[in-house]
């Protein structure tokens, strides 16, 4: 289930209202799309995310807020890097990798000069990605070769997630189900965003939930389901 939002430059913060309206629902991913690149053939438009300069967001299920404190950005995203994960239920699950740097090790020495292990040394096909305010979106990059230099990518990868059900967060979550009700509810993201910007931004909001498959095997043989 998706719902949407736009965020209109220079505006610092942002109140939607989501259309989620389940019995248990259990995360939502949030991303930022450049607007001007969303229906742009030779852009990268479905791939391209970027912070659109978001301070910190929360959301609130009838006035109550989730999670308690607002997730803070920082230049690093480290806090929503974190929520992402236990909302990804791998916070805690140390079986599960990831590759927060698209595959590609970092080069140089750390701690010395330009090419530092900072995650944008040469060779590194997305610099910085994660954090980037305004993605252009157009170049996906390139590693150096023989005589040519390397091509940075101005692709955004920015996304954040949102963890609603209770006290899972090291991957064994597979049989028990303990999202939230949103039903006759009002769901809304309320994000703060610091920096203004004249771009404008394509919100994407992805709700996961439970669903209940049931048989009636006493009288017409049927299923039915229930979100």
């Amino acid at each position: 289930m998706n719902s949407g939002a736009t965020r209109p430059g220079g505006d610092t913060a942002l109140t939607a209202n989501l259309g989620f309206s389940v019995s248990s629902l259990e995360r939502i991913i949030a991303i930022h799309r450049p607007s001007a690149t969303v229906d742009v053939r030779t852009a990268y438009s479905l791939g391209n995310r970027g912070t659109a300069g978001l301070s910190e967001f929360q959301y609130l299920v009838n006035s109550e807020s989730y999670p308690a404190r607002p997730v803070l950005i920082d230049s690093k995203g480290a806090e929503s890097m974190a929520e992402t994960l236990i909302a990804d239920h791998a916070l805690a699950d140390f079986k599960k990798s990831a590759t927060f740097n698209n595959g590609f090790a970092a080069v140089g020495t750390l701690g010395v000069g330009t090419s530092a292990l900072t995650g944008d040394a040469p060779d590194i096909e997305k610099e910085v990605c994660f954090m980037i305010p305004s993605p252009i979106g157009t170049t996906a990059g390139a590693a150096s070769a023989a005589g040519v230099a390397a091509t940075a990518s101005d692709v955004g990868t920015f996304v954040v997630a949102t963890e609603f059900e209770s006290g899972l967060s090291d991957g064994k979550s597979s049989t028990i189900y303990s999202g939230i009700s949103t039903i006759a509810s009002v769901v809304q993201w309320v994000g703060k965003y610091a920096v203004p910007t004249a771009s404008i931004f394509t919100i994407d909001f992805f709700a996961q939930y439970t669903v209940l498959l049931s048989l009636d095997t006493r009288g017409s043989g049927v299923w039915s389901i229930s979100v």
